[in-house]
C-alpha cells in the first residue's frame, strides 16, 4: 500500500505490472544511452570529427529530444502510452548502435547534426 495525500491506494496486480514495465523501459533506455555515451570518443575518432562537429551533433541530439518531448503528448494520445513506450524503446535501442557502425568518412557538421536530431526525433515516432 502507498500513502498519497492522506488516502490509501491499494496497488492492484495491474498497477504493479504497469509500474514494473515502466521501470524496465526506463532502465533499458538508460542502459542503451549510457552505453552509447561511453563510445562517443571512439565514434569521434572513427568519423574524424572535430570537437566542434561533435558538439554540433550532440546539440542536435538534445534539440531533437526537446522536439520529441513537445510531440510526445500528441503521440501518446493517438497511439497510447504503452505503444509509444515500446516503439520509443525499440527505436532507441535499435538506432543508437547504428552510430557505432557509421561509415568512416568525414561528414559535415550540418549532416551530423541532422542525423543526430533525426535519431532523437524518431524515438517518438
Amino acid at each position: 500500500m502507498n500513502l498519497r495525500g492522506g488516502s490509501v491506494v491499494i496497488m492492484t496486480g495491474e498497477l504493479v505490472r504497469a509500474r514494473r514495465a515502466v521501470s524496465v523501459v526506463f532502465a533499458a533506455c538508460g542502459a542503451a544511452f549510457g552505453t552509447w555515451l561511453a563510445r562517443v570518443p571512439a565514434v569521434q575518432d572513427r568519423l574524424g570529427l572535430t570537437t566542434g562537429q561533435l558538439a554540433a551533433g550532440l546539440f542536435g541530439l538534445a534539440a531533437g529530444s526537446v522536439v520529441a518531448l513537445l510531440l510526445a503528448g500528441a503521440v501518446i494520445t493517438r497511439i497510447g502510452s504503452r505503444a509509444a513506450a515500446v516503439v520509443g524503446a525499440v527505436v532507441l535501442c535499435g538506432g543508437l548502435p547504428l552510430v557505432a557502425v557509421a561509415p568512416g568518412r568525414r561528414p559535415s557538421s550540418r549532416r551530423w547534426w541532422c542525423s543526430a536530431s533525426a535519431t532523437a526525433r524518431s524515438t517518438w515516432r
